[in-house]
């Protein structure tokens, strides 16, 4: 007698995760050897096994928790097979034996972009960027609209820097970050290419382009008064230089 429990589990947009699950075998009846078997096996959503997790063949009368690392799965869905095979029909009935499973639960990271800092500047040369938000793997592709950043680093799985060409075309782009297997995350409207001096992205160079560069006069990255976008020259340090870039465009709109 053969039983299946099946779950889909779309980790497309994931890069780690974990399965925790309760079971117990209550009995094995079976022949002399036993031929009951329960296993985990990952499959495809073609159905083609992809992996194996678990083979259960001891008895365990009380429920008892078990997880698995699904991380090499991600970037794809897959589906979890139970299976419970028997070499006799009494594994069904009162007796109580069989594979049961309970209270599963995926959980993981998903790739996700929450942050691009600055998210405005000019095309006179390129700038880094800095892009923030979770499940970035190793060597993740940037793309600025249709335009592919170059230079990309992976700090760790919430951060990323990059490089934006020089030249873009005035005006506001999707960012996008793909992970190795295909896997895609995108903030809408992340990044804007402005004239130069435009330190809040509003399209012309004014008086709240100062008070911008002024309110975070003197600071750094670290500093905690550091706005990106402040750095209008792109040197890591709000000084007089951005100060000149945004006197010297004064008045000028895209």
């Amino acid at each position: 007698m053969n039983s299946y429990a099946r779950l889909l589990v779309d980790l497309t947009n994931y890069q780690s995760a974990e399965v925790t699950f309760y079971y117990k075998l209550p009995s094995l009846e079976g022949f002399t050897p036993p031929n009951d078997d329960g296993w985990l096996i990952v499959r495809d959503t073609t159905g083609s096994p992809i992996g194996t997790l678990a083979q259960y063949n001891t008895v365990v009368t009380d429920w008892q928790a078990e997880s698995f690392d699904l991380s090499q799965f991600a970037g794809q869905p897959i589906v979890l097979d139970w299976i419970w095979m028997s070499d006799s029909d009494d594994e069904v009935g009162d007796i109580g034996g069989g594979l049961y499973i309970d209270d599963v639960t995926v959980t993981g990271m998903p790739l996700s972009v929450m942050a691009v800092s600055p998210n405005v500047r000019s095309n006179d040369k390129a700038y880094t960027i800095t892009i923030t938000g979770s499940g970035f793997k190793t060597t993740p592709a940037v793309k600025i609209g249709a335009t592919s950043a170059t230079s990309v680093t992976r700090v760790d799985a919430a951060k990323l820097t990059a490089t934006v060409p020089a030249g873009l075309a005035y005006g506001t782009y999707n960012v996008a970050i793909t992970n190795p297997g295909g896997a895609t995350a995108m903030m809408y409207y992340g990044f804007k290419v402005s004239i130069p001096g435009d330190a809040n992205g509003d399209g012309t160079v004014n008086i709240f382009d100062l008070v911008t560069v002024g309110a975070a006069f003197g600071s750094t990255p670290a500093s905690p008064n550091w706005n990106a976008n402040a750095d209008v020259n792109g040197d890591n340090l709000v000084n007089i230089f951005d100060l000149v870039t945004v006197g010297t465009n004064f008045g000028g709109t895209l």
